[in-house]
């Protein structure tokens, strides 16, 4: 997570880690990084072929 600071120097706070920053972008230890650089795996599938046993 990390601080949210807008152009104007104006602290929005705290956010956690994978809080959505930009259009393709996640907040990660404090910085706002495009999802593309990240090393993503995709969520299991559960019975059914259910990603992440339907919980989101």
């Amino acid at each position: 997570g990390g601080h949210v600071l807008l152009d104007d120097d104006t602290d929005l706070g705290y956010v956690e880690d994978g809080t959505p920053c930009g259009p393709s972008m996640m907040c990660l230890e404090r910085k706002c990084l495009p999802i593309s650089s990240l090393n993503l795996t995709a969520c299991p599938s559960g019975p059914g072929g259910r990603v992440c046993s339907s919980h989101g």
